[in-house]
């Protein structure tokens, strides 16, 4: 090869580079750009629902995936704008699974339309002494390997507790497309408003995993408001709000460098369509709450749960901030920017009880009747969705229980 022929090569090496740089520098800028100011992008963006499209699942069929044969229900739920949602209700595994499904005639208008088997579900679930409200994380659906998991695991801690696990829109069978956080909690509420036409709410226990726990955070606070109270609140893998996490969390990396930059990140923090303002909503909240958080979770830091556990100390409350411009009014998480809490500072406030080789337990004391039960289980080796599988998390949330029972 000749000189000329040598240096052409490379020259056109370096262009291909500079053109491929360049345009990955675009991408990347239209990207920043994309995630405030397209509300289509934002979903997308915030929720995985369309891994759907990739795998898909059989929801009439819950014993394919792990459960057992005629112990589960394929349903549907509609919520307030007329949108159909997929659950599944799952029977306790101290009840026989019910086979069948043959309509039989009834006077009943609304039972016309119902199976059988149907109306054998719901006739149990008026029994049930515990109903478990599942909503899982941002990314598949509820027929999931690690949620068909926390499923069984909850079920064996409380054997004869029925499990509803929902698919807000656009997830699984649920039609829609969760545009803003107002829809997906009003799913929520359609499932919480059928559950309580056959079981009372302080039957229910509200259980919410990784995006899904500032779902099952915003309906407790929004069933309250209406004078329903919750038997209790269990978040695992939560965050204190998406605007907070979203610059730290693992699955988006690409927004990390953008945390550094004051002005951009209040401005996601202004146009994020999906708050999920947990960290200042759970003081507000009078039902019992369990947070549960894996020292190993590289997805959502356990800094989260230290700090929205130290904010439910007896008497504290820390208000959110209002912002107002022109055209909207926004409320951001007044912590949002602020540094989190860390571990020395909560153990100081509130020793913990160890349990060595599998984490502690963490409880604030309750010196008066009207003080919150708020406990915090910090497992040293589970992550983000292995919690299940440890027997400190079922041992504590069977105590949490009976705590709550006590009270």
């Amino acid at each position: 090869m000749s000189v000329s022929m040598f240096v052409y090569v490379i020259q056109a090496c370096v262009t291909v580079g500079l053109l491929v740089t360049s345009l990955l520098l675009l991408a990347y800028i239209a990207y920043l750009v994309l995630i405030p100011t397209v509300p289509t992008f934002q979903r997308y963006f915030y929720h995985f629902y369309w891994l759907k499209y990739i795998i898909a699942g059989d929801f009439d069929q819950p014993h394919r995936y792990g459960l057992r044969y005629g112990a589960a229900l394929n349903g549907k739920v509609v919520a307030a704008d007329g949108t159909s949602l997929g659950y599944w209700h799952i029977l306790p595994l101290a009840s026989n699974p019910i086979i069948g499904s043959e309509v039989t005639p009834s006077s009943d208008p609304e039972k016309k339309t119902k199976n059988h088997r149907q109306c054998q579900f719901e006739s149990q679930l008026a029994q049930a002494p515990l109903v478990i409200m599942y909503f899982h994380g941002q990314g598949g659906s509820r027929e999931w390997p690690n949620r068909i998991y926390s499923y069984q695991s909850l079920q064996r801690t409380f054997p004869t507790a029925h499990l509803i696990a929902l698919d807000c829109r656009g997830y699984g069978d649920s039609d829609g497309l969760p545009n803003s956080e107002t829809l997906v909690v009003s799913d929520a509420v359609a499932m919480w408003d059928y559950i309580v036409q056959h079981a009372p709410a302080k039957r229910i226990f509200i259980y919410g995993h990784s995006m899904g726990s500032g779902i099952a955070t915003q309906l407790c606070r929004t069933v309250e408001q209406r004078g329903e109270t919750a038997f209790g609140l269990c978040l695992e893998g939560a965050f204190s709000s998406m605007p907070q996490v979203i610059f730290e969390y693992r699955d988006q990396p690409f927004l990390k460098p953008v945390r550094r930059i004051p002005i951009l990140v209040d401005l996601y923090s202004r146009t994020c369509r999906f708050q999920f303002d947990t960290g200042s909503t759970l003081p507000l909240i009078r039902c019992p709450i369990l947070l549960i958080h894996g020292r190993e979770d590289r997805v959502i830091g356990i800094k989260f749960a230290y700090d929205m556990f130290y904010n439910l100390r007896p008497g504290n409350f820390r208000p959110a901030v209002t912002i107002t411009t022109t055209t909207t009014t926004t409320t951001i998480p007044k912590h949002a920017h602020s540094p989190l809490v860390d571990y020395a500072e909560v153990q100081q406030a509130c020793p913990p009880e160890v349990a060595v080789g599998e984490g502690r337990v963490f409880r604030w004391p309750r010196y008066q009747k009207s003080d919150l039960v708020a406990w915090l289980l910090e497992l040293d080796h589970a992550d983000h969705s292995s919690a299940h599988v440890f027997g400190l998390t079922q041992q504590t949330l069977a105590d949490f229980v009976t705590e709550i029972n006590s009270v």
